[in-house]
């Protein structure tokens, strides 16, 4: 359309989608940053995939999020260096339907301001497939409350790549469902920064099966307070090696209920470091 670039925002606005779907790709990157910000609904309705493909970044970061609404899921087709430049509230107005409809490659491209901008329903609206898709350092990029809307179907999907990006303070931000939800291969996962970060509440949280799916470095990084919240039951659960990772100090931290709770097999996998740390009201019990 010649001279579309000289229409005022309002004849933008009032343009039919036979006239919008008429136009070149030429005639798109024309358009100046307050036309593109005039497009109607009607007008963002009919821009099919080669025009939003053709549209410039500068123009991306003009529309506005009301105008992002609007766009299809056979519309999201923007690249790398498109999505890159989406603001807050752009990323907020995708619906969750949108969302999902992007491929790894796009959920990829964004950094980690735009990951924290997604809202609480979108993350808890995310298929495995989609979260499948976040890399480690997007997760990483999570906040408390984001983290502790993905689903406890989702949170035991992540591969040990994705677990190895959450931060101590994100595994401290997990609820008591989420918790008591981990795989063993979750847990196995986790290094030694990554299990301090648990409250004494999670650790008493934990199950056997859960217990015994620690790796004796995160074990022997455990402080003193979370190794006194693990239940008999758990402290149990823990093998030969596992036993042995446990340091002095975290033995004489032990409860006098943890210490009476140990069966022989337990008492048998003390080395003779960690006996000699077992104090006086200990042994009592």
């Amino acid at each position: 359309m010649a001279g579309i670039s000289f229409l005022s925002a309002t004849q933008i606005a009032a343009l039919s989608s036979t006239a919008i779907q008429g136009l070149t790709t030429t005639d798109i990157q024309s358009l100046k940053s307050t036309q593109i910000a005039a497009l109607s609904q009607t007008g963002i309705e009919a821009l099919d995939s080669t025009h939003v493909d053709a549209l410039l970044t500068t123009q991306v970061k003009a529309l506005t999020a009301t105008q992002f609404g609007y766009f299809t899921t056979s519309q999201l087709v923007f690249d790398a260096a498109q999505l890159q430049v989406l603001s807050s509230a752009q990323l907020q107005a995708l619906s969750t339907t949108n969302l999902s409809s992007l491929d790894s490659t796009q959920i990829q491209s964004l950094n980690g301001t735009q990951i924290r901008a997604l809202s609480t329903t979108q993350i808890d609206a995310l298929e495995t497939t989609d979260i499948l898709e976040f890399t480690s350092t997007q997760l990483g990029a999570l906040n408390a409350t984001q983290l502790r809307a993905i689903t406890t179907t989702n949170l035991d999907q992540l591969t040990t790549t994705q677990i190895g990006g959450l931060t101590s303070t994100l595994i401290q931000a997990l609820d008591t469902t989420q918790t008591q939800a981990l795989t063993t291969t979750f847990v196995g996962a986790l290094n030694a920064t990554q299990v301090k970060g648990f409250t004494s509440t999670q650790v008493s949280q934990l199950d056997e099966t859960q217990a015994a799916a620690l790796t004796s470095t995160a074990i022997s990084a455990l402080f003193t307070t979370q190794v006194k919240a693990l239940s008999t039951t758990a402290l149990n659960a823990l093998d030969t090696t596992q036993s042995k990772a446990l340091a002095a100090t975290q033995i004489a931290a032990l409860s006098t209920t943890q210490i009476a709770g140990l069966d022989t097999t337990d008492v048998t996998d003390l080395t003779t470091t960690q006996l000699k740390a077992l104090t006086a009201t200990q042994l009592k019990s």
